[in-house]
């Protein structure tokens, strides 16, 4: 969820795509913050994704961000919508600002997108031009919206349908100057570490991982015992070659795990095989996202220091970290 992290290898199934083809931050109508984020997945996964949301679980927390920052609080729910896509709402308020985030994770074979929107408040209000301010006192609030993806198609028809649906819910998007800069919310702590001997049994990854998400889980929200909640697989064929997409989605603990392979079963595209695993739903508003890429693996994640000491230590122990 956090936008300051940037991938650490050169990954063709990662070209980011914004609404603006230069990227320039967006103001969102009002209707983005006053919307329930429940009615906002469900609205969007019609069109998206062609399925009704099913709630996995939610948490709330009260996140310590340091004696400069002060308190934060943390809220995050899970979806499940269709056999293969993950939807993950989190809503932040701190002193720079309150954020809604929603993503969705294994949108059309290997995209996934997410919206930002924040309302900027105290320094970090103070610090915006006279264009980002007039957009807030009009009831605007500032963001992005970014799509993930390799096939130039499935982007395009993705941010299309994505933009229709936008507008159909009175969430209609305008571009600010070059000068706007994106508000996002930054995580106490961000780390990326190596997993030089990264298993290649996603049985065995896949068991630790939800491990991590039991003893993890969020102080005062509700655990669950670890549990498939959806699988999915389908075959390709396009460009000479086949490929096959595999989806599962766990819940465990306080939180959520989805993972996403993808191989060439046949034909000349490499990397053959790409595997993604995302972790949401850990303790300090913590979020971890392994991606093996051709047998190259590296974990980006984010959260309090206490939340990413105790991700660093299961990394290193039992999925091939690199101190």
């Amino acid at each position: 969820m956090n936008a300051t992290l940037t991938p650490t290898l050169l990954d063709p199934f990662e070209h980011e795509t914004t609404f603006d083809e230069n990227g320039r931050t967006l103001s969102f109508a009002p209707r983005g913050f006053e919307l329930p984020l429940h009615d906002l997945v469900r609205l969007l996964s019609f069109d998206l994704v062609g399925a009704i949301p099913k709630p996995l679980g939610k948490l709330k927390e009260s996140l310590s961000l340091g004696s400069n920052e002060g308190p934060a609080s943390f809220a995050s729910a899970f979806y499940q919508v269709g056999p293969s896509v993950l939807a993950i709402t989190t809503e932040i308020e701190e002193a720079k600002g309150s954020h809604r985030v929603l993503e969705l994770l294994g949108l059309a074979e290997d995209l996934r997108l997410r919206i930002n929107m924040t309302l900027p408040g105290g320094e970090a209000l103070a610090k915006l031009g006279a264009e980002e301010k007039a957009a807030l006192e009009a009831g605007r609030s500032l963001g992005q919206v970014r799509v993930w993806g390799n096939e130039t198609g499935l982007v395009s028809t993705t941010r299309r349908a994505l933009a229709r649906q936008m507008r159909g819910t009175g969430l209609e998007t305008q571009v600010l100057s070059r000068s706007a800069e994106e508000p996002i919310y930054e995580a106490p702590v961000t780390e990326r570490l190596s997993l030089d001997v990264f298993s290649d049994n996603d049985l065995r990854v896949t068991a630790h991982l939800l491990e991590l998400l039991k003893g993890m889980a969020a102080e005062g929200a509700l655990t669950r015992a670890a549990r498939q909640m959806a699988a999915s697989r389908n075959r390709v064929r396009r460009k000479g070659s086949i490929v096959s997409y595999a989806y599962e989605t766990h819940r465990a603990g306080t939180g959520v795990l989805h993972i996403r392979r993808r191989e060439v079963e046949a034909g000349a595209e490499r990397p053959g095989l790409v595997r993604t695993f995302v972790i949401a739903g850990l303790r300090g508003g913590a979020r971890l996202r392994i991606r093996d890429l051709g047998g190259r693996a590296h974990a980006e994640y984010a959260g309090t220091r206490e939340s990413v000491a105790a991700i660093r230590a299961a990394l290193l122990a039992t999925l091939g970290g690199r101190a």
